[in-house]
């Protein structure tokens, strides 16, 4: 079952929700409802808010891993290509947080925690270009098969070609993987979940790549497997030489952009 890159079209925005939705279950997002399973109203939300950034966004980039014998999509991903880099005023807009959240959402958990984030990006990238892997996600019931790696290729080589750096927050099982992608630790974030009625501390760290020399071969594995040798590219110059990405690395699954 060969996969490939497709780019995302406006229909795909719902199966993309629900493959973020799936794919970060668990972990953080245990504390960011007050519901077991995502309301409706969340789910609307979501679809509303990121159809708006492929309609309208120019800095958005979306793209989709399709299975091309059964036309499935199994992951997806978010990229915000800052290739002219930020105003003050810019910085400043992307520390807002929303005025309004959907029914379910725990309100002071998700205050904490993207705020945080968007405290992070502004502190470390400033104002620079670069390229920010907003949500990566693969389906649970397609790990293993490579879909997150050639995901995170598509970027980083859009952001090579730019030549400008990759920054991302990588979850602590997430961290090791992305190093092996060139990623380095540049900042850790410490959440106490037990004040938002979790338990233990969550430590999401914030790592950056710098531009490099595309491989010429091989590479470390960013999922729990190995990539086959069927993936291939659809027009987005991918390049299928690195190996599978753990797709709940990136931990950015309800921020805004």
């Amino acid at each position: 079952m060969p996969l490939e890159i497709q780019p995302m079209t406006e229909s795909d925005i719902p199966t993309f929700v629900a493959i973020f939705m799936a794919a970060f279950e668990g972990g953080i997002s245990r504390i960011l409802r007050t519901t077991p399973t995502p309301t409706p109203e969340s789910i609307a939300s979501n679809e509303e808010r990121f159809l708006k950034a492929l309609r309208e966004d120019s800095i958005a980039h979306f793209a989709k891993c399709v299975d091309s014998d059964t036309g499935e999509v199994v992951a997806g991903a978010k990229w915000n290509f800052y290739s002219e880099g930020r105003t003050e005023a810019e910085l400043q807009k992307a520390l807002e947080l929303p005025s309004e959240w959907p029914r379910g959402s725990n309100v002071p958990a998700l205050e904490a925690f993207l705020g945080m984030l968007a405290r992070a990006r502004v502190d470390v990238m400033g104002g620079k270009r670069h390229a920010l892997l907003h949500i990566l996600a693969t389906l649970p019931s397609h790990h293993r098969r490579g879909a997150g790696a050639l995901l995170l290729r598509e970027g980083l080589d859009r952001a090579e070609n730019e030549g400008i750096e990759a920054y991302l927050e990588a979850s602590k099982m997430g961290k090791p993987l992305y190093e092996r992608f060139g990623f380095e630790t540049v900042k850790e974030l410490r959440i106490d979940t037990a004040l938002y009625g979790g338990e233990g501390v969550d430590v999401h760290t914030c790592m950056i790549r710098q531009p490099q020399a595309r491989e010429t071969g091989g590479g470390g594995g960013l999922e729990e497997g190995e990539v086959g040798g069927r993936e291939r590219s659809s027009g987005l110059g991918l390049g299928v030489r690195a190996a599978s990405e753990y797709t709940a690395g990136c931990i950015a699954l309800t921020s805004s952009p």
